[in-house]
């Protein structure tokens, strides 16, 4: 395994902290999780269905998944801080663009912004972060990836409760355009304070490529054991769980039924035990 050779220093700290925010402000927990709350209003705007306006999500995580190897092969050959640019410029250019591309194209228009949204975003996602403190850290290393990783839960307790709250003062734009200002005002700030240029990322490579070569062709036969298949099926039902969740009960609690029998602050409860979990997952 290579190891970095850059000595670790208390400032290095500042940098988890930076990474943090920059994942709150990041693809995922803006986008995916901070639209359940857009569901409600926009039925009642464009009287769609709720299952119309909720095939959004899946648009979104298609477009999240598929973009996530080449954004990750993106950031190995250019390193992270031009390529985390551009990303967050053009995932906020595509929240801005929701209310207009809803007005002129329908649903197709939220579909296609859904899309664009999960694609461009993901280069600027998790993983350019986790990276940028893997080089940074090595007997600290999971303690300071446990650190990076809240920002997801902090983000999914955080933008939600934003995009609540300019949705009921100011109407449903509104709410997509405060979101598109995180990434924009907030996470370009961080990328260019922490990002790696394209030289830093190189050299890493080629430091470490002799391991790397030592190691060819260990991915594939990675893939085809059963202990693979086994954690994959895990990971994929936990996501859809968590998720499905994260994703359909915002619109869900607004319910009258359910205000009248639930603590109002119930899912911000359950967000904010998953960011704890995460930092003893980091901790441990």
């Amino acid at each position: 395994m290579f190891i970095s050779s850059i000595p670790f220093n208390r400032r290095d700290w500042m940098l988890v902290v930076l990474g943090m925010l920059g994942v709150t402000v990041s693809v995922i927990p803006v986008a995916i999780f901070a639209f359940g709350a857009f569901i409600k209003p926009l039925s009642l705007a464009f009287g769609w269905g709720r299952g119309g306006i909720s095939a959004t999500f899946t648009f979104l995580a298609i477009a999240v998944a598929v973009a996530m190897p080449i954004a990750g092969t993106l950031i190995d050959r250019y390193g992270s801080k031009g390529p985390g640019v551009i990303s967050l410029l053009l995932y906020a250019t595509g929240l801005a663009a929701v209310p207009t591309l809803l007005q002129s194209f329908g649903l197709q228009g939220l579909y296609f912004a859904a899309c664009w949204i999960g694609a461009t975003g993901s280069v600027s996602s998790s993983i350019a972060y986790t990276k940028i403190v893997s080089r940074r850290f090595d007997s600290h290393r999971g303690l300071a990836l446990g650190i990076v990783t809240t920002g997801v839960a902090i983000g999914a307790a955080v933008n939600p409760m934003l995009a609540v709250y300019l949705i009921g003062r100011f109407g449903w734009q509104a709410g997509f355009y405060g979101l598109a200002v995180l990434p924009a005002l907030v996470g370009v700030p961080i990328m260019l304070a922490i990002g790696e240029s394209r030289n830093l990322s190189q050299s890493t490579a080629e430091a470490g490529v002799g391991q790397f070569n030592r190691n060819d062709g260990l991915f594939l036969n990675v893939l085809r054991t059963p202990t693979f298949v086994i954690l994959l099926a895990i990971f994929l039902i936990s996501a859809m769980a968590i998720n499905g969740f994260n994703f359909t009960f915002s619109p869900f609690s607004a319910t009258r039924a359910l205000r009248r029998t639930s603590p109002p602050n119930f899912t911000h409860t359950w967000l904010w035990c998953r960011w704890l979990h995460a930092w003893l997952r980091g901790i441990s």
